[in-house]
């Protein structure tokens, strides 16, 4: 194991011998908490190992690893919350290897799983030479089945299956997979699933809330498939952890644990440029401004050089107005790159940027700045580039011989590269966990002394957030990613699980045939046993748009670049993405094309963007015509590429969506028009609470064209009537805040996960429309006095604007210009929103002092008698995270389908550590549960532990 120190330059040295000025700053490093225990002495065979293995067995294990091992080897499932670089692989793969377990590893892309298969290889050659590795998903199946026919691909996979210890897939393919085995009897996996002894889920907050609630359903499935099955969950963070603790235990009959750790890194420095020799420019503003008083405005933006260090576009820009000519910082992107090549050290650099012609283009153009010798240093990579190139690439990577690699998003995240000591973001991401996931790429030795982390600003995006400053440009860099919210008894979850409960027992639970029944997914039909429920028309084929990603067909849209009349076949869009993304004129920046064809048949048609002019389309040209127009007001140069390419004109599709008046329900959305948003280049200052802000204005342009298609799925949804106290304009602003409410709250919900829109109408009030895009349950299940509390924070942070434009821009600059950007008059309008929407969709006033305390699901009963001549009628009802209601009629005493009722109910309490609340029914409660011993002794043992609460009497006390 080598303890030599890597060779990294210090690009403060180089930044500065160029004469660029840099915001800085550090990121401490981080050291997981280690153990005396060393790998070999778990696994001795990795000595005889090739060189990783060798490596590996001279570490020590981390305590969160060593901690995992010991629980999973007494029996026990685990939940490991750790972050990137933490070894989270290794520490379910000790036990596997250790006792030569199958286990089936469930991975978010086939992609991510590079860099494990890879090690896992390693590991498995050295332990059991003659076992192996497979990975097995859609792909590898086509790619067998163009190559060898049906036949012999089936042959094929079923004898990796066979010889595989470990088998790697993706929860698309293994969903797809498990459906036809329900149907079926048998499928690629049948043989692996049913013998599998462990399920690991990697990354379970890569997935977003709804399908990391599936997935996790998924895991009930595969263990009545799987004998005795243990679970292993991973994930840097995950919300709702003790309902996800509750059922891996549940179905799985084991007890599971929560292990917490920490990941390893060394220390990181950022550098985000800024322009070059700006103290100069500084010095020349400062002496025009003093000495013309009509530009006295800007003298708060250059008092000092650090205020104009992140002002210095606007001042240059306003003085350029005036009549004054400064010259331009520009940031020679290629310059500074190349530099990266001719040092003097060990390291590898990664260059991120937002589309493949950027990467092609920047890595060309910082190739040609550089001697023929070193240009063979420089290389590209994404999934356009022939498979043996990308190959050579990467070994290239790993051997030193290539310093400088250029790529798209998140393309190498699974590629194991150890030297990554610097990334380089050539514009940012706007979202979070796509920069950790960038982040992630770089030190993973012990022997690099730092990493660097390198933002070139590219978009008015990055620009908005250099106005900032550093300090708070840093906790946007640094904040929290998003968290994943699980609730596992939410509709969706509860669709899925009665489907599987009627394909293996042909019945289904009260709940899930109510569910099944509002959907009109069975129907009666009369047999010899009487009437039984079967699936309907449209019960089959929601059983058949039920997929992982999205609800519809198993495959996706067909997409071609038509260049020169030849088309190129692109990556598959979804249904889903074809509605929202992907209609006519519409941009795809990672190919810097626009769509300029949707045909049913064919699919989806798109044009580089250079090649526009050949068009005769009167809606293209009007739309150029109108954008033309938009740029020469603004004193701007057009140039539709460009602004493209650098996010200056984006496209969007206005969408109308129809969604479930109130609770879960199927949605439909329609595409209405697209339109371009234009945005300057020239910035202005807002003043947001006491600071003052950077934006660039924004126009828009409908582009009149039809737009195709048509997209229905399953959500959650709720029409309110908006508050009469709120005006249209300020509830539109109101709803957004409500939005980044959620994100800050204790739950981090990410901003797409839950939508509030104000829509008006002719014949009616305005409305609020409350829903979720995609099923997680969040609005009926959070505490609505955490988002309260949330909504008491907004605008103390600037961050706060920043996502308030992220969710509706029109309503942040509304914020901005006419509420004066008033953080204080806006949180009461937002309340108040709050508090309407919590009363309708949730039946709670969030400004209760809560009753029930410790986060702990509710359930809540009503019991009615009702005495008539002769007869007595029962009623049970319950609602919450159970639901049950039954009507019968007795001769006086509870009758039986009541008191089955309150038994599975209060048997669902105590099994889930729920809360059972009612209003004053105390006595009938007891009254029914007198009539059964069992119902009595667990009523008691609830009401001991605290588990019934009269919610009457807690009104009396108050």
């Amino acid at each position: 194991m080598s303890s030599v120190l890597m060779k990294v330059v210090n690009s403060s040295e180089l930044l500065r011998e160029e004469g660029y000025d840099y915001f800085y700053f550090e990121e401490e490093p981080v050291e997981p908490e280690l153990t005396d225990v060393r790998f070999s002495d778990v696994l001795p065979e990795l000595l005889r190992g090739d060189e990783r293995c060798v490596e590996l067995a001279g570490h020590r294990l981390y305590k969160h690893q060593l901690e995992a091992y010991n629980a999973l080897s007494s029996g026990k499932n685990v939940v490991l919350v750790s972050g990137t670089g933490s070894g989270k692989t290794e520490s379910w793969a000790l036990y596997a290897l250790r006792n030569r377990i199958r286990t089936l590893v469930v991975y978010p892309t086939l992609a991510l799983t590079e860099d494990q298969y890879q090690r896992l290889v390693s590991y498995l050659r050295a332990v059991d030479p003659g076992r192996r590795v497979a990975r097995i998903d859609a792909a590898h199946i086509k790619s067998l089945t163009e190559e060898h026919g049906g036949v012999k691909a089936r042959s094929i996979v079923a004898k990796e299956v066979t010889s595989s210890l470990i088998l790697l897939t993706n929860p698309a393919f293994l969903l797809a997979d498990l459906k036809r085995l329900l149907t079926r009897g048998t499928s690629w996996l049948s043989e692996f699933v049913r013998s599998a002894r462990l399920l690991v889920i990697d990354e379970l907050d890569f997935y977003g809330s709804s399908r990391a609630s599936l997935l996790i359903a998924m895991v009930g499935l595969v263990a009545r498939f799987a004998r005795n099955l243990q679970v292993a969950v991973l994930g840097a963070t995950i919300g709702g952890i003790e309902d996800l603790v509750r059922h891996l235990e549940r179905v799985t009959g084991r007890e599971a644990i929560v292990i917490r750790g920490r990941p390893f890194r060394v220390r990181n420095r950022w550098f985000i440029l800024l322009g070059r020799n700006l103290r100069p420019l500084w010095e020349k503003a400062v002496e025009i401004i003093r000495a013309n008083p009509s530009l006295g405005y800007l003298e708060q933006y250059v008092r000092e050089f650090e205020e104009f260090k992140k002002y210095f576009v606007f001042v240059i820009e306003e003085l350029r107005r005036a009549g004054f000519h400064l010259e331009e910082p520009y940031i020679e992107f290629e310059r500074v790159l190349a530099r990266y090549v001719e040092v003097d050290e060990d390291g590898v650099t990664i260059v991120f940027c937002p589309s493949i012609r950027s990467a092609e283009r920047l890595a060309a153009r910082t190739a040609s700045r550089l001697p023929l010798e070193l240009r063979e240093r420089v290389a590209v990579h994404h999934h356009l580039v022939p498979k043996s190139t990308r190959v050579a690439v990467e070994e290239g990577l790993r051997s030193g011989r290539i310093k400088l690699v250029f790529t798209v998003r998140t393309l190498l995240q699974g590629i194991d590269i150890g030297s990554v000591v610097r990334v380089v973001h050539y514009g940012l991401p706007r979202d979070v966990r796509e920069l950790r996931q960038r982040e992630g790429r770089k030190g993973r030795r012990r022997e690099i002394p730092f990493t660097e982390s390198i933002l070139l600003p590219v978009f008015p995006w990055d620009r908005e957030l250099v106005s900032l400053g550093p300090e708070w440009l840093r906790r946007w860099l640094l904040q929290e990613v998003e968290g994943v919210y699980l609730n596992l008894s939410n509709d969706f979850v509860k669709l899925f699980q009665g489907y599987v409960r009627y394909f293996t027992e042909r019945r289904l639970t009260d709940e899930e045939l109510e569910l099944m029944k509002s959907l009109r997914l069975v129907e009666t039909r009369r047999s010899l046993y009487g009437v039984e429920y079967v699936l309907s028309g449209e019960g089959r084929r929601f059983w058949f748009y039920l997929n992982f990603y999205e609800f519809g067909p198993p495959y996706g849209v067909p997409r071609y670049l038509k260049r020169d009349g030849e088309l190129t076949p692109l990556e598959e869009v979804s249904h889903r993405d074809l509605v929202e993304k992907f209609q006519p004129y519409t941009f795809d920046l990672s190919n810097e094309a626009m769509v300029v064809e949707v045909d049913p048949r064919r699919g989806v048609i798109e044009m580089p963007i250079t090649a526009l002019e050949v068009l005769r389309d009167e809606a293209l040209e009007y739309a150029v015509r109108q954008y033309a127009y938009a740029k020469l007001r603004w004193g701007e140069r057009p140039d539709l590429r460009t602004d493209v390419v650098t996010g200056r004109l984006q496209s969007l599709v206005a969408i109308t969506i129809r969604t479930p008046a109130k609770g879960f329900g199927i949605f439909v959305e329609e595409p209405i028009y697209v339109k371009w948003v234009i945005e300057s280049s020239r910035p202005r200052p807002v003043r947001v609470g006491d600071r003052v802000m950077v934006i660039y204005p924004r126009e828009s342009i409908e582009v009149p064209a039809p737009c195709r298609g048509r997209y229905r799925g399953l959500t959650y949804g709720y029409v309110v009537d908006l508050p009469p106290i709120v005006s249209v304009d300020a509830a539109r602003v109101a709803a957004a805040a409500l939005q980044v409410a959620f994100r800050i709250s204790r739950y981090r919900i990410p901003l797409g996960e839950v939508s509030f829109e104000v829509q008006e109408h002719i014949r009616s009030r305005p409305m609020v429309l409350a829903w979720e895009p995609e099923p997680a349950g969040i609005l009926v299940s959070v505490d609505w006095r955490e988002i309260e509390r949330a909504v008491e924070s907004l605008g103390t942070d600037p961050l706060h604007f920043i996502l308030l434009r992220a969710v509706d821009d029109e309503a942040a600059i509304y914020f901005a210009d006419r509420m004066g950007g008033d953080w204080d008059g806006l949180k009461p309008l937002v309340k108040t929103l709050l508090r309407h929407l919590a009363r309708e969709i949730a039946g709670v006033v969030p400004e209760l002092k809560p009753v029930i305390g410790g986060g702990r699901g509710v359930v809540t009963l009503f019991i009615e008698k009702l005495e008539l001549p002769g007869r007595t009628m029962w009623c049970l009802a319950s609602s919450g995270r159970a639901g049950v209601s039954k009507l019968c009629v007795s001769a006086g005493p509870p009758c039986g389908e009541v008191i089955e009722g309150l038994k599975r109910l209060l048997d669902t309490v105590y099994g889930r550590g729920y809360i059972l609340a009612h209003f004053g029914q105390g006595d009938l409660l007891r009254e029914v549960a007198e009539e059964d011993r069992t119902l009595g002794l667990l009523l008691e043992v609830l009401e001991k532990e605290g588990a019934v609460v009269d919610l009457y009497a807690k009104a009396r006390e108050v």
